[in-house]
């Protein structure tokens, strides 16, 4: 479908080897980007703004090979993303986005105690120690107000509140767009193959964290 200059991996433990859901990852921003990409792609949903994927929704690594050059190929997609899952997009709050985002921290009891999503369209801070988001951006650069919507596309499972992101059942319009996961995402990596672009893990796109951990250390 098209091409990659290196792997992108999901996040690891300190082993090197064991996935680590609560790290930010190339691959899952790399997704993320995708289902922007492919929501601004359609009439009805050209004004989509932010995208998230959750951790959970990526099964392996799109591992770069140099037998083929770097070609991704749908084999390699559909193991990644096995699940078939619909995109919707809806209208958050800037309120109701900083909660998905903090509700990466998950529930006692839950499996894993933190989840990082790959995001689109938007970075953030946040408290090294308690993990509360701070600061949030678009991708323009301009701060998100808590009190104004915005337009955001996920897949169904994050629509309905998986994995206790429950904000994202806050949404006001909500619509299916018709689109499939892997669909977005194969047709993503066609279009960069048609401009020429070589998708780089290591480049100006993924290699800069999209969330950064800043601890306040003034005093008053």
């Amino acid at each position: 479908a098209g091409h990659i200059a290196g792997s992108f991996l999901r996040a690891t433990a300190t082993d090197g080897s064991t996935e680590n859901r609560g790290e930010e990852s190339t691959v899952g921003n790399l997704v993320a980007d995708a289902q922007l990409w492919a929501a601004r792609q359609t009439a009805a949903f050209a004004d989509t703004q932010i995208s998230f994927m959750n951790p959970g929704g990526l099964r392996t690594d799109i591992l770069y090979s140099a037998a083929n050059n770097g070609l991704v190929t749908l084999g390699q997609a559909a193991q990644m993303q096995p699940f078939a899952n619909t995109l919707f997009v809806m209208n958050l709050t800037g309120a109701d986005i900083k909660q998905v985002l903090n509700q990466q921290v998950q529930p006692d009891g839950a499996s894993r105690p933190y989840l990082k999503l790959g995001i689109s369209g938007l970075t953030y801070t946040y408290d090294p120690d308690t993990f509360a988001v701070t600061d949030v951006w678009l991708a323009s650069g301009e701060p998100i107000d808590p009190a104004k919507s915005y337009r955001i596309v996920t897949n169904s499972f994050l629509k309905d509140g998986g994995d206790n992101f429950k904000a994202f059942t806050n949404g006001k319009n909500v619509a299916d767009t018709g689109l499939v996961d892997l669909d977005a995402f194969m047709n993503f990596m066609k279009a960069n193959e048609s401009l020429g672009n070589v998708l780089d893990p290591s480049g100006s796109t993924y290699a800069p964290q999209r969330a950064w951990a800043v601890k306040d250390i003034s005093t008053t």
